[in-house]
């Protein structure tokens, strides 16, 4: 799987890199590796990088069944979206809206400084690495 996890129990972030090819599938899948982390806590901030992706594979389908699954995050917590490059970032705009009952608190920004001002905001602490 094209992804990276970081589970920080210490700042309460959950912090997927994803690099390379990235599907829909992967996203949809990369929930399971999440939840299977012994680390992982559901009130924990939700960040997902796509700033190393090269090719995004993201299709509507994808987008409505993820937004349409519960979330695997407490309903509180932030949701925030790294997307740099024009596709995932439209791909994130879109699956933003989609998610608007499911995710409530989700966010789309360009840059990782931006999610770690956004988080920094919200009570969260982004890890510095």
């Amino acid at each position: 799987m094209p992804a990276t996890l970081k589970v920080d129990p210490q700042r309460r972030t959950v912090l997927s890199v994803f690099h390379g090819r990235v599907t829909g599938d992967d996203i949809v899948k990369h929930q399971n590796v999440i939840a299977a982390d012994p680390h992982f806590q559901a009130n924990f901030a939700d960040i997902v990088d796509f700033s190393a992706v090269s090719i995004t594979e993201i299709d509507d389908k994808a987008l409505g069944t993820l937004a349409g699954k519960h979330s695997i995050f407490d309903d509180g917590v932030p949701h925030v979206i790294v997307a740099p490059a024009n596709l995932p970032f439209a791909a994130a705009m879109k699956y933003r809206d989609l998610s608007r009952q499911s995710r409530p608190n989700l966010h789309v920004v360009r840059t990782l400084g931006e999610a770690r001002q956004l988080l920094d905001q919200l009570g969260y602490r982004l890890t510095s690495d």
